[in-house]
Protein backbone atom coordinates (compact mmCIF):
# COMPACT_ATOMS: atom_id res chain seq x y z
CA UNK A 1 0.00 0.00 0.00
CA UNK A 2 1.17 3.35 -1.08
CA UNK A 3 2.33 5.58 2.15
CA UNK A 4 0.69 9.00 2.30
CA UNK A 5 1.93 12.31 4.00
CA UNK A 6 -1.29 13.44 5.03
CA UNK A 7 -1.74 14.53 9.00
CA UNK A 8 -3.11 11.42 10.18
CA UNK A 9 -1.25 8.84 7.51
CA UNK A 10 -4.47 8.22 6.08
CA UNK A 11 -5.11 8.47 1.94
CA UNK A 12 -6.13 11.67 1.33
CA UNK A 13 -10.38 12.13 1.11
CA UNK A 14 -12.21 12.81 -2.35
CA UNK A 15 -15.25 15.37 -1.86
CA UNK A 16 -17.45 15.71 -4.10
CA UNK A 17 -17.71 19.26 -5.17
CA UNK A 18 -21.26 19.62 -5.46
CA UNK A 19 -21.87 16.35 -6.39
CA UNK A 20 -20.54 14.58 -9.28
CA UNK A 21 -21.25 18.64 -10.80
CA UNK A 22 -18.61 17.55 -14.08
CA UNK A 23 -21.43 14.88 -15.37
CA UNK A 24 -24.85 16.56 -13.88
CA UNK A 25 -26.15 19.23 -12.61
CA UNK A 26 -24.93 20.59 -9.76
CA UNK A 27 -26.67 20.26 -6.50
CA UNK A 28 -29.06 17.92 -7.56
CA UNK A 29 -30.04 14.34 -5.88
CA UNK A 30 -28.99 12.70 -9.27
CA UNK A 31 -25.57 14.97 -8.77
CA UNK A 32 -25.38 13.52 -5.74
CA UNK A 33 -26.23 10.19 -6.44
CA UNK A 34 -23.79 9.21 -9.18
CA UNK A 35 -21.10 10.81 -6.59
CA UNK A 36 -21.78 8.07 -4.78
CA UNK A 37 -21.81 5.40 -6.97
CA UNK A 38 -18.65 6.87 -8.57
CA UNK A 39 -17.12 5.59 -5.09
CA UNK A 40 -17.40 8.87 -3.26
CA UNK A 41 -17.29 8.65 0.59
CA UNK A 42 -18.05 12.59 1.00
CA UNK A 43 -20.79 14.98 -0.74
CA UNK A 44 -20.37 18.77 -0.86
CA UNK A 45 -24.12 20.69 -0.88
CA UNK A 46 -23.53 24.37 -0.46
CA UNK A 47 -26.44 25.83 1.78
CA UNK A 48 -29.09 28.43 1.14
CA UNK A 49 -32.12 29.26 2.65
CA UNK A 50 -35.92 29.66 0.99
CA UNK A 51 -38.40 32.44 1.94
CA UNK A 52 -40.03 29.49 4.47
CA UNK A 53 -36.77 28.77 6.16
CA UNK A 54 -36.04 25.46 4.11
CA UNK A 55 -31.84 25.03 3.65
CA UNK A 56 -31.49 24.22 -0.21
CA UNK A 57 -28.64 23.14 -2.13
CA UNK A 58 -27.44 26.01 -4.54
CA UNK A 59 -23.75 27.47 -4.69
CA UNK A 60 -25.29 30.61 -4.29
CA UNK A 61 -28.40 32.66 -3.30
CA UNK A 62 -29.22 33.83 -7.07
CA UNK A 63 -30.96 31.57 -9.43
CA UNK A 64 -29.97 32.71 -13.09
CA UNK A 65 -27.03 30.37 -13.74
CA UNK A 66 -27.95 27.46 -12.43
CA UNK A 67 -31.90 27.24 -13.25
CA UNK A 68 -34.06 27.87 -15.93
CA UNK A 69 -36.01 30.55 -13.86
CA UNK A 70 -35.76 32.91 -16.89
CA UNK A 71 -37.81 30.06 -18.53
CA UNK A 72 -41.12 30.86 -15.75
CA UNK A 73 -42.62 34.52 -16.19
CA UNK A 74 -44.33 34.28 -13.01
CA UNK A 75 -41.42 35.14 -11.42
CA UNK A 76 -40.41 37.89 -13.82
CA UNK A 77 -41.82 40.51 -11.14
CA UNK A 78 -39.25 39.66 -7.96
CA UNK A 79 -35.37 39.55 -7.77
CA UNK A 80 -34.30 36.04 -8.57
CA UNK A 81 -32.44 35.53 -5.03
CA UNK A 82 -33.71 32.09 -3.07
CA UNK A 83 -34.69 33.56 -0.15
CA UNK A 84 -37.51 35.24 -1.72
CA UNK A 85 -39.08 32.42 -2.95
CA UNK A 86 -40.73 29.27 -0.67
CA UNK A 87 -39.49 26.05 -1.06
CA UNK A 88 -42.59 24.86 -3.24
CA UNK A 89 -42.27 28.06 -5.53
CA UNK A 90 -38.62 26.02 -6.00
CA UNK A 91 -39.54 23.17 -6.53
CA UNK A 92 -41.19 24.27 -9.99
CA UNK A 93 -38.01 25.12 -11.43
CA UNK A 94 -35.38 22.21 -12.92
CA UNK A 95 -31.84 22.75 -12.49
CA UNK A 96 -29.21 23.57 -15.81
CA UNK A 97 -25.33 23.04 -16.53
CA UNK A 98 -23.93 26.43 -15.10
CA UNK A 99 -20.66 26.23 -17.55
CA UNK A 100 -23.31 25.29 -20.80
CA UNK A 101 -21.40 23.57 -23.29
CA UNK A 102 -17.92 23.04 -21.40
CA UNK A 103 -19.54 20.15 -20.22
CA UNK A 104 -21.95 18.16 -22.62
CA UNK A 105 -22.58 15.51 -20.94
CA UNK A 106 -23.64 17.41 -17.86
CA UNK A 107 -25.71 19.70 -20.16
CA UNK A 108 -27.93 17.04 -21.69
CA UNK A 109 -29.75 16.61 -18.47
CA UNK A 110 -30.77 20.10 -18.32
CA UNK A 111 -34.69 20.83 -17.25
CA UNK A 112 -34.88 17.41 -15.60
CA UNK A 113 -33.95 17.62 -11.97
CA UNK A 114 -35.63 19.98 -9.02
CA UNK A 115 -33.55 21.30 -6.53
CA UNK A 116 -32.62 19.82 -3.76
CA UNK A 117 -32.95 19.84 -0.12
CA UNK A 118 -30.52 19.46 2.44
CA UNK A 119 -33.27 16.71 3.98
CA UNK A 120 -33.51 14.85 0.44
CA UNK A 121 -29.84 14.92 0.61
CA UNK A 122 -30.17 13.15 4.30
CA UNK A 123 -32.31 10.97 3.29
CA UNK A 124 -30.42 9.64 0.23
CA UNK A 125 -27.49 9.40 2.60
CA UNK A 126 -29.33 7.24 4.70
CA UNK A 127 -31.17 5.48 1.95
CA UNK A 128 -27.50 4.29 0.76
CA UNK A 129 -26.44 2.95 4.43
CA UNK A 130 -29.47 0.93 4.54
CA UNK A 131 -29.13 -0.48 0.99
CA UNK A 132 -25.60 -1.32 1.17
CA UNK A 133 -23.99 -0.71 4.53
CA UNK A 134 -22.04 1.75 3.59
CA UNK A 135 -21.85 5.16 5.43
CA UNK A 136 -21.27 8.39 3.25
CA UNK A 137 -20.47 11.91 4.84
CA UNK A 138 -21.48 15.30 4.14
CA UNK A 139 -19.65 18.30 3.37
CA UNK A 140 -22.23 20.91 4.07
CA UNK A 141 -20.58 24.55 3.49
CA UNK A 142 -22.82 28.08 4.58
CA UNK A 143 -22.86 29.90 1.68
CA UNK A 144 -23.57 33.62 1.88
CA UNK A 145 -24.12 33.71 5.67
CA UNK A 146 -23.99 37.66 5.76
CA UNK A 147 -26.60 38.29 3.43
CA UNK A 148 -28.66 35.30 4.97
CA UNK A 149 -28.10 36.48 8.49
CA UNK A 150 -28.99 40.23 7.83
CA UNK A 151 -32.41 38.91 6.73
CA UNK A 152 -33.40 37.16 9.60
CA UNK A 153 -32.46 33.57 8.49
CA UNK A 154 -29.63 31.94 11.22
CA UNK A 155 -28.54 29.49 8.56
CA UNK A 156 -25.94 27.83 10.96
CA UNK A 157 -28.39 27.31 13.79
CA UNK A 158 -30.84 26.09 10.93
CA UNK A 159 -28.09 23.48 9.83
CA UNK A 160 -27.55 22.25 13.21
CA UNK A 161 -31.19 22.24 14.00
CA UNK A 162 -31.58 19.76 10.51
CA UNK A 163 -28.83 17.36 11.55
CA UNK A 164 -30.14 16.72 14.97
CA UNK A 165 -33.86 16.42 13.52
CA UNK A 166 -32.28 13.65 11.38
CA UNK A 167 -29.99 11.81 13.92
CA UNK A 168 -27.13 12.70 11.50
CA UNK A 169 -24.62 14.07 13.50
CA UNK A 170 -21.77 11.01 14.17
CA UNK A 171 -18.43 13.50 14.16
CA UNK A 172 -17.38 11.39 11.57
CA UNK A 173 -19.47 11.85 9.07
CA UNK A 174 -20.18 15.62 9.19
CA UNK A 175 -17.47 18.42 8.11
CA UNK A 176 -19.18 21.91 8.76
CA UNK A 177 -17.65 24.37 6.52
CA UNK A 178 -17.99 28.48 5.92
CA UNK A 179 -15.18 30.80 4.52
CA UNK A 180 -16.10 33.11 7.33
CA UNK A 181 -14.08 32.70 10.39
CA UNK A 182 -17.11 34.07 12.40
CA UNK A 183 -19.55 31.38 11.75
CA UNK A 184 -17.03 28.65 12.57
CA UNK A 185 -16.49 30.58 15.58
CA UNK A 186 -20.02 30.93 16.35
CA UNK A 187 -21.05 27.20 15.66
CA UNK A 188 -17.78 26.10 17.74
CA UNK A 189 -18.75 28.04 20.69
CA UNK A 190 -22.41 28.44 21.07
CA UNK A 191 -24.20 26.48 18.63
CA UNK A 192 -22.55 22.88 18.66
CA UNK A 193 -21.83 22.74 22.48
CA UNK A 194 -25.74 24.33 23.07
CA UNK A 195 -26.93 21.12 21.18
CA UNK A 196 -24.46 18.67 22.59
CA UNK A 197 -22.35 17.31 19.62
CA UNK A 198 -19.05 17.90 18.16
CA UNK A 199 -18.54 18.17 14.85
CA UNK A 200 -15.63 18.99 12.56
CA UNK A 201 -15.29 22.12 11.32
CA UNK A 202 -13.72 23.57 8.08
CA UNK A 203 -12.68 27.04 6.88
CA UNK A 204 -12.64 27.64 3.45
CA UNK A 205 -9.51 30.46 2.48
CA UNK A 206 -6.05 30.47 2.00
CA UNK A 207 -4.47 31.62 5.43
CA UNK A 208 -0.98 30.10 5.04
CA UNK A 209 1.00 32.24 8.37
CA UNK A 210 2.32 30.06 11.26
CA UNK A 211 -0.04 32.84 13.30
CA UNK A 212 -2.92 32.90 10.94
CA UNK A 213 -2.87 29.17 11.42
CA UNK A 214 -2.75 28.83 14.85
CA UNK A 215 -5.47 31.48 15.54
CA UNK A 216 -7.80 29.28 12.99
CA UNK A 217 -6.92 25.99 14.58
CA UNK A 218 -8.66 27.39 18.02
CA UNK A 219 -11.60 26.93 15.94
CA UNK A 220 -11.40 24.65 12.81
CA UNK A 221 -10.27 21.07 12.63
CA UNK A 222 -9.49 21.59 8.89
CA UNK A 223 -8.96 24.20 6.01
CA UNK A 224 -10.08 24.60 2.54
CA UNK A 225 -7.20 27.02 0.33
CA UNK A 226 -7.19 27.22 -2.88
CA UNK A 227 -4.61 25.35 -4.84
CA UNK A 228 -2.73 27.89 -5.90
CA UNK A 229 -2.08 28.77 -2.36
CA UNK A 230 -0.37 25.35 -2.60
CA UNK A 231 0.71 24.77 -6.16
CA UNK A 232 1.48 28.73 -6.95
CA UNK A 233 1.21 29.41 -10.57
CA UNK A 234 1.61 32.84 -12.07
CA UNK A 235 -0.40 34.06 -15.48
CA UNK A 236 0.41 33.87 -19.08
CA UNK A 237 1.66 36.46 -21.54
CA UNK A 238 -0.63 34.62 -24.14
CA UNK A 239 -3.01 32.01 -23.68
CA UNK A 240 -1.74 28.25 -24.73
CA UNK A 241 -3.79 25.37 -26.46
CA UNK A 242 -2.98 22.42 -24.48
CA UNK A 243 -5.04 20.29 -26.20
CA UNK A 244 -4.85 20.74 -30.05
CA UNK A 245 -8.77 22.01 -30.36
CA UNK A 246 -7.55 25.38 -31.66
CA UNK A 247 -8.63 26.97 -28.93
CA UNK A 248 -6.52 28.48 -26.04
CA UNK A 249 -7.73 28.39 -22.80
CA UNK A 250 -4.63 27.54 -20.57
CA UNK A 251 -3.97 30.86 -18.87
CA UNK A 252 -1.86 30.05 -15.83
CA UNK A 253 1.82 28.31 -15.43
CA UNK A 254 2.97 26.56 -12.43
CA UNK A 255 6.15 27.59 -10.64
CA UNK A 256 7.65 24.00 -9.68
CA UNK A 257 7.87 25.19 -6.24
CA UNK A 258 5.52 23.99 -3.21
CA UNK A 259 4.66 26.42 -0.59
CA UNK A 260 4.61 26.02 3.51
CA UNK A 261 0.73 25.75 3.93
CA UNK A 262 0.02 22.28 4.04
CA UNK A 263 3.74 22.00 6.65
CA UNK A 264 2.66 25.18 8.56
CA UNK A 265 -1.38 23.57 8.83
CA UNK A 266 -0.25 20.10 9.92
CA UNK A 267 1.98 21.66 12.60
CA UNK A 268 -0.84 23.54 14.00
CA UNK A 269 -3.14 19.82 13.75
CA UNK A 270 -4.95 21.20 11.21
CA UNK A 271 -5.98 19.12 8.17
CA UNK A 272 -5.66 20.62 4.77
CA UNK A 273 -8.24 19.82 1.62
CA UNK A 274 -8.25 22.10 -0.87
CA UNK A 275 -9.97 23.01 -3.98
CA UNK A 276 -10.82 22.28 -6.84
CA UNK A 277 -9.67 19.89 -9.14
CA UNK A 278 -11.39 20.30 -12.66
CA UNK A 279 -10.21 18.41 -15.77
CA UNK A 280 -11.65 21.22 -18.44
CA UNK A 281 -8.52 22.55 -20.17
CA UNK A 282 -9.91 26.01 -19.23
CA UNK A 283 -8.93 25.14 -15.93
CA UNK A 284 -5.78 23.73 -16.27
CA UNK A 285 -1.87 24.97 -15.98
CA UNK A 286 0.95 24.54 -17.56
CA UNK A 287 4.04 22.62 -15.26
CA UNK A 288 7.23 24.44 -14.41
CA UNK A 289 8.66 22.27 -17.87
CA UNK A 290 6.01 23.84 -19.93
CA UNK A 291 4.08 20.62 -20.32
CA UNK A 292 0.35 20.41 -19.42
CA UNK A 293 -0.64 20.00 -15.85
CA UNK A 294 -3.45 17.25 -16.56
CA UNK A 295 -6.48 16.88 -13.68
CA UNK A 296 -4.23 13.46 -12.73
CA UNK A 297 -1.02 14.97 -12.25
CA UNK A 298 -2.93 18.03 -10.10
CA UNK A 299 -4.29 15.37 -7.66
CA UNK A 300 -0.48 13.51 -7.22
CA UNK A 301 0.90 16.86 -6.94
CA UNK A 302 -1.77 17.50 -3.71
CA UNK A 303 -1.18 14.19 -2.85
CA UNK A 304 2.92 14.64 -2.52
CA UNK A 305 2.43 17.68 -0.98
CA UNK A 306 0.64 15.99 1.36
CA UNK A 307 -2.66 17.38 1.15
CA UNK A 308 -5.41 15.45 3.26
CA UNK A 309 -8.12 15.57 0.52
CA UNK A 310 -9.29 17.56 -2.40
CA UNK A 311 -11.97 19.07 -3.72
CA UNK A 312 -12.97 17.99 -7.06
CA UNK A 313 -15.55 18.12 -9.35
CA UNK A 314 -14.57 14.50 -11.18
CA UNK A 315 -15.67 12.36 -8.64
CA UNK A 316 -14.58 8.96 -10.82
CA UNK A 317 -10.93 10.39 -11.72
CA UNK A 318 -10.60 11.23 -7.78
CA UNK A 319 -11.17 8.22 -6.56
CA UNK A 320 -9.19 6.15 -9.18
CA UNK A 321 -5.90 8.78 -8.92
CA UNK A 322 -6.00 8.13 -4.72
CA UNK A 323 -6.54 4.34 -5.07
CA UNK A 324 -3.80 3.72 -7.56
CA UNK A 325 -1.26 6.16 -6.00
CA UNK A 326 1.86 5.12 -5.65
CA UNK A 327 4.65 7.15 -4.41
CA UNK A 328 7.93 7.71 -6.30
CA UNK A 329 11.41 7.39 -5.36
CA UNK A 330 11.67 10.80 -3.31
CA UNK A 331 14.44 12.57 -2.51
CA UNK A 332 17.90 12.40 -3.10
CA UNK A 333 19.93 10.78 -0.42
CA UNK A 334 21.52 13.94 0.59
CA UNK A 335 21.02 14.63 4.59
CA UNK A 336 21.18 17.48 6.23
CA UNK A 337 21.44 17.38 10.02
CA UNK A 338 21.39 21.29 10.86
CA UNK A 339 18.78 23.58 10.11
CA UNK A 340 18.91 27.62 9.22
CA UNK A 341 16.71 30.20 11.01
CA UNK A 342 13.78 29.48 8.78
CA UNK A 343 11.86 26.95 8.00
CA UNK A 344 13.59 23.79 6.89
CA UNK A 345 12.94 20.27 5.61
CA UNK A 346 15.70 17.79 7.28
CA UNK A 347 15.96 13.90 6.55
CA UNK A 348 18.19 11.77 7.77
CA UNK A 349 19.74 8.39 5.90
CA UNK A 350 20.44 5.10 7.49
CA UNK A 351 21.80 4.93 10.85
CA UNK A 352 22.11 6.88 13.53
CA UNK A 353 20.89 10.92 13.18
CA UNK A 354 20.92 13.97 15.38
CA UNK A 355 19.32 16.77 13.47
CA UNK A 356 18.78 19.90 14.91
CA UNK A 357 16.12 22.33 13.15
CA UNK A 358 16.72 25.33 15.48
CA UNK A 359 14.53 28.28 14.95
CA UNK A 360 12.01 28.26 12.49
CA UNK A 361 8.76 25.72 11.61
CA UNK A 362 10.80 22.77 10.19
CA UNK A 363 9.76 18.95 9.14
CA UNK A 364 12.46 16.75 10.87
CA UNK A 365 12.56 13.20 9.28
CA UNK A 366 14.41 10.65 10.96
CA UNK A 367 14.32 7.67 8.55
CA UNK A 368 16.32 4.35 9.61
CA UNK A 369 18.52 4.15 12.86
CA UNK A 370 17.78 5.56 16.26
CA UNK A 371 17.95 9.02 15.95
CA UNK A 372 17.62 11.83 17.82
CA UNK A 373 15.35 15.13 16.94
CA UNK A 374 15.22 18.30 18.14
CA UNK A 375 12.76 20.78 16.72
CA UNK A 376 13.91 24.00 18.48
CA UNK A 377 11.69 27.23 18.01
CA UNK A 378 8.78 27.15 15.68
CA UNK A 379 5.74 25.04 15.07
CA UNK A 380 7.64 21.89 14.28
CA UNK A 381 6.78 18.36 12.86
CA UNK A 382 9.16 15.54 13.68
CA UNK A 383 8.98 12.04 12.22
CA UNK A 384 11.22 9.38 14.01
CA UNK A 385 11.10 6.90 11.31
CA UNK A 386 12.90 3.06 11.59
CA UNK A 387 14.35 2.97 14.79
CA UNK A 388 13.84 4.03 18.58
CA UNK A 389 13.83 7.90 17.99
CA UNK A 390 14.00 10.98 20.33
CA UNK A 391 11.73 13.78 19.88
CA UNK A 392 11.65 17.21 21.25
CA UNK A 393 9.98 19.67 19.75
CA UNK A 394 10.46 22.88 21.74
CA UNK A 395 8.81 25.82 21.50
CA UNK A 396 5.94 26.54 19.74
CA UNK A 397 2.85 24.07 18.33
CA UNK A 398 4.91 20.63 17.16
CA UNK A 399 3.24 17.58 15.87
CA UNK A 400 5.01 14.07 16.39
CA UNK A 401 4.23 10.41 14.59
CA UNK A 402 5.15 7.41 16.57
CA UNK A 403 5.34 4.01 15.06
CA UNK A 404 7.84 2.51 17.33
CA UNK A 405 7.40 1.63 21.24
CA UNK A 406 10.94 2.39 21.82
CA UNK A 407 10.17 6.44 20.08
CA UNK A 408 10.45 9.08 23.24
CA UNK A 409 8.42 12.37 23.26
CA UNK A 410 9.85 15.09 24.99
CA UNK A 411 7.53 17.97 25.53
CA UNK A 412 8.18 20.85 28.59
CA UNK A 413 5.60 22.62 30.08
CA UNK A 414 3.94 26.12 28.26
CA UNK A 415 5.86 24.89 25.14
CA UNK A 416 2.94 25.27 22.89
CA UNK A 417 -0.57 22.59 21.96
CA UNK A 418 1.25 19.92 20.52
CA UNK A 419 -0.11 16.52 18.89
CA UNK A 420 0.90 13.20 18.38
CA UNK A 421 -0.07 11.02 15.38
CA UNK A 422 0.49 7.03 17.04
CA UNK A 423 0.75 3.88 14.46
CA UNK A 424 1.06 1.90 18.17
CA UNK A 425 -0.76 1.69 21.16
CA UNK A 426 0.21 4.94 22.86
CA UNK A 427 -0.12 6.88 26.12
CA UNK A 428 0.56 10.66 25.72
CA UNK A 429 3.96 11.74 27.85
CA UNK A 430 3.40 15.11 30.06
CA UNK A 431 2.99 18.25 28.28
CA UNK A 432 1.73 16.55 24.99
CA UNK A 433 -2.31 17.90 24.51
CA UNK A 434 -3.10 15.57 22.08
CA UNK A 435 -3.41 12.15 20.59
CA UNK A 436 -4.42 10.83 17.06
CA UNK A 437 -4.53 7.23 16.46
CA UNK A 438 -3.24 5.37 13.18
CA UNK A 439 -2.76 2.85 11.48
CA UNK A 440 -3.35 -0.58 13.78
CA UNK A 441 -3.41 1.38 16.70
CA UNK A 442 -5.99 -0.20 19.53
CA UNK A 443 -5.41 1.89 22.86
CA UNK A 444 -4.89 5.97 23.75
CA UNK A 445 -4.47 7.24 26.97
CA UNK A 446 -4.32 10.72 28.14
CA UNK A 447 -2.45 12.53 30.76
CA UNK A 448 -3.35 15.41 33.20
CA UNK A 449 -4.13 18.26 30.73
CA UNK A 450 -6.96 18.52 28.62
CA UNK A 451 -6.83 15.95 25.84
CA UNK A 452 -8.13 15.78 22.96
CA UNK A 453 -7.79 11.49 22.28
CA UNK A 454 -9.19 10.52 18.42
CA UNK A 455 -9.52 6.52 17.80
CA UNK A 456 -8.30 4.82 14.50
CA UNK A 457 -11.48 3.60 13.13
CA UNK A 458 -10.80 -0.08 14.81
CA UNK A 459 -12.07 -0.81 18.03
CA UNK A 460 -10.32 1.22 20.36
CA UNK A 461 -10.00 1.69 24.07
CA UNK A 462 -9.37 5.16 24.83
CA UNK A 463 -8.75 6.73 28.01
CA UNK A 464 -8.39 9.95 29.29
CA UNK A 465 -6.63 10.57 32.60
CA UNK A 466 -6.73 13.42 34.41
CA UNK A 467 -8.34 17.29 32.79
CA UNK A 468 -11.46 18.05 30.38
CA UNK A 469 -10.89 15.22 28.08
CA UNK A 470 -12.66 14.51 24.63
CA UNK A 471 -12.58 11.40 23.38
CA UNK A 472 -13.20 10.47 19.75
CA UNK A 473 -14.07 6.36 18.89
CA UNK A 474 -14.36 6.90 15.17
CA UNK A 475 -15.33 3.37 13.75
CA UNK A 476 -15.07 0.24 15.35
CA UNK A 477 -16.52 -1.12 18.58
CA UNK A 478 -14.79 1.04 21.34
CA UNK A 479 -14.12 1.13 24.64
CA UNK A 480 -14.44 4.83 25.82
CA UNK A 481 -12.96 5.90 29.75
CA UNK A 482 -13.09 9.36 30.90
CA UNK A 483 -10.88 9.27 33.84
CA UNK A 484 -11.41 12.18 36.65
CA UNK A 485 -12.10 15.40 35.50
CA UNK A 486 -15.04 16.91 33.09
CA UNK A 487 -15.12 14.95 30.27
CA UNK A 488 -16.96 14.26 26.80
CA UNK A 489 -17.42 10.87 25.01
CA UNK A 490 -18.12 9.92 21.46
CA UNK A 491 -18.05 6.58 20.16
CA UNK A 492 -19.19 7.11 16.91
CA UNK A 493 -19.66 3.84 14.93
CA UNK A 494 -19.95 0.57 15.75
CA UNK A 495 -21.26 -1.04 19.62
CA UNK A 496 -19.34 1.25 21.92
CA UNK A 497 -18.90 1.56 25.74
CA UNK A 498 -19.40 3.95 28.02
CA UNK A 499 -17.08 3.36 31.00
CA UNK A 500 -17.91 5.53 34.32
CA UNK A 501 -14.51 5.15 36.29
CA UNK A 502 -14.17 8.26 38.52
CA UNK A 503 -16.47 9.43 41.73
CA UNK A 504 -16.20 12.86 43.27
CA UNK A 505 -16.66 16.67 42.60
CA UNK A 506 -16.31 17.34 38.95
CA UNK A 507 -15.93 13.63 37.56
CA UNK A 508 -18.44 13.64 34.94
CA UNK A 509 -18.68 11.55 31.71
CA UNK A 510 -21.27 13.26 29.21
CA UNK A 511 -21.88 10.32 26.63
CA UNK A 512 -22.45 12.76 23.30
CA UNK A 513 -23.90 10.05 21.25
CA UNK A 514 -25.54 6.90 22.95
CA UNK A 515 -27.30 4.41 20.61
CA UNK A 516 -30.25 2.59 22.41
CA UNK A 517 -29.86 -1.33 21.65
CA UNK A 518 -26.03 -1.01 20.12
CA UNK A 519 -23.84 1.18 22.80
CA UNK A 520 -23.93 -0.05 26.21
CA UNK A 521 -22.86 2.28 29.81
CA UNK A 522 -20.44 0.24 32.02
CA UNK A 523 -19.54 1.35 35.80
CA UNK A 524 -16.32 0.20 37.07
CA UNK A 525 -17.13 -2.53 39.72
CA UNK A 526 -13.99 -1.41 41.69
CA UNK A 527 -15.38 2.42 41.89
CA UNK A 528 -19.58 1.34 42.46
CA UNK A 529 -19.25 -1.23 44.86
CA UNK A 530 -22.75 -0.80 46.04
CA UNK A 531 -23.97 -2.65 42.76
CA UNK A 532 -23.43 -6.42 41.97
CA UNK A 533 -21.28 -7.10 38.79
CA UNK A 534 -22.75 -8.09 35.59
CA UNK A 535 -25.80 -6.36 34.07
CA UNK A 536 -27.40 -4.01 35.82
CA UNK A 537 -30.62 -5.57 38.25
CA UNK A 538 -34.21 -3.69 37.11
CA UNK A 539 -34.76 -2.75 41.06
CA UNK A 540 -30.72 -1.54 41.12
CA UNK A 541 -32.18 1.19 39.19
CA UNK A 542 -34.97 4.36 39.17
CA UNK A 543 -35.96 7.01 37.26
CA UNK A 544 -35.33 10.59 38.70
CA UNK A 545 -33.06 12.16 40.70
CA UNK A 546 -33.59 10.16 44.06
CA UNK A 547 -34.09 6.90 45.07
CA UNK A 548 -37.64 5.68 46.40
CA UNK A 549 -35.67 2.15 47.72
CA UNK A 550 -32.88 0.78 49.47
CA UNK A 551 -31.69 -0.71 46.71
CA UNK A 552 -31.73 2.07 43.64
CA UNK A 553 -28.47 2.31 43.29
CA UNK A 554 -28.36 3.90 39.88
CA UNK A 555 -30.93 6.94 39.08
CA UNK A 556 -31.12 8.26 35.68
CA UNK A 557 -33.07 11.79 34.84
CA UNK A 558 -34.31 11.59 31.25
CA UNK A 559 -35.22 15.22 31.62
CA UNK A 560 -31.87 16.53 31.98
CA UNK A 561 -29.88 13.15 31.18
CA UNK A 562 -28.48 13.22 34.55
CA UNK A 563 -27.12 9.74 35.78
CA UNK A 564 -26.59 9.62 39.47
CA UNK A 565 -24.71 7.03 41.69
CA UNK A 566 -26.28 6.34 45.53
CA UNK A 567 -24.66 4.22 47.38
CA UNK A 568 -27.08 3.44 49.98
CA UNK A 569 -30.62 4.08 47.72
CA UNK A 570 -32.98 5.81 49.86
CA UNK A 571 -30.65 6.18 52.95
CA UNK A 572 -29.23 9.47 54.08
CA UNK A 573 -26.23 10.27 51.57
CA UNK A 574 -27.16 12.34 48.71
CA UNK A 575 -26.95 10.85 45.34
CA UNK A 576 -23.98 11.84 43.16
CA UNK A 577 -23.86 13.03 40.08
CA UNK A 578 -21.31 10.78 37.50
CA UNK A 579 -22.16 11.90 34.21
CA UNK A 580 -24.59 12.20 31.93
CA UNK A 581 -26.42 11.32 27.95
CA UNK A 582 -28.24 13.17 26.04
CA UNK A 583 -31.70 14.68 27.46
CA UNK A 584 -34.10 12.25 26.42
CA UNK A 585 -32.58 8.65 25.64
CA UNK A 586 -34.37 6.23 26.47
CA UNK A 587 -32.15 4.30 29.01
CA UNK A 588 -32.96 1.49 31.23
CA UNK A 589 -30.84 -0.95 32.98
CA UNK A 590 -30.84 -3.29 29.97
CA UNK A 591 -28.46 -0.62 28.68
CA UNK A 592 -25.84 -0.66 31.82
CA UNK A 593 -23.63 -2.90 33.33
CA UNK A 594 -21.39 -3.32 35.93
CA UNK A 595 -17.89 -4.68 35.00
Amino acid sequence: MASFNTLDGQPPIVVSHRGASAVRPEHTIEAYRVAIEMGSKFIEPDLVTTRDGVLVARHEHTLAQSTDIAEHPEFADREWVIENFTLAELKTLRAVERTGNRRPESAAYDGQFEIATLDEILALVKQHEAETGEKIAIVPELKDTGVLMAKGYDTPQMLVDTLLAHGFTEPERVLLSSGDLKILKVLHDRILPAAGIDLMLLLVGNTATPEGLAEIARYADIVAPNLSAILPRVELSSPVDGNGDGRAQIHTQLTGEVTDLIANAHAQGLKVIPYTVRAEENSLSLNADGTVQTATDAIRHLIEAGADGFFTDHTDLGVKVVEEYGPGEGAPGVVRLDGTETADFLQGGQGRDDIFGHAGDDTLRGQDGDDRLSGGEGDDRLLGGEGHDSMAGGLGNDGYEVDAAGDLVVELADEGYDRVTARIDYMLGANVEKLILAGEAVSGAGNALDNRIIGSGLANILSGGGGKDTLLGEGGDDLLMGGTGSNRLFGGDGADRFRFDALGEGNLSRVMDFTKGEDRIELDGAVFTAVAGGALAADNSGVGTSANTAAQYLLYDPTSGTLLYDRDGSGGEDAIRIGSVTAGTDLSAADIWVV
